[in-house]
């Protein structure tokens, strides 16, 4: 199954939301759209599982932070825009060459 686009869209929620909201938006939903509940309700099947990922995704501390867009975590400069950090970002990548081994 693919991964939801947003999972916090998927439950409803913000993306300042706590454990305890996602865990609350998660049982209301789950219970609504529950296939026990709906029997023979594709849409509800599918929605329910949309809903499983998402919270798998978001209940763990570490895939919830991986869970961001990427363009959140890219640094920027005060007040410029993302084109505005590119030239700093390529200067922290440049490798420089590494000295030579002591007596060797």
């Amino acid at each position: 199954m693919a991964m939801p686009p947003d999972p916090y869209a998927t439950l409803g929620l913000s993306r300042d939301a706590t454990a305890e909201q996602i865990r609350a938006a998660y049982r209301k939903l789950a219970k609504q759209h529950h296939p026990d509940l709906n029997p023979g309700n594709k849409g509800a099947e599918d929605r329910f599982k949309a809903i499983s990922a998402a919270h798998d995704l978001l209940s763990d501390p570490e895939t919830r932070g991986r869970s961001r867009p990427r363009r959140d975590r890219r640094r920027r400069r005060p007040g410029g825009t993302r084109a505005a950090a590119l030239p700093a970002l390529r200067r922290c990548r440049r490798r420089r060459p590494l000295p030579p081994w002591p007596g060797g």
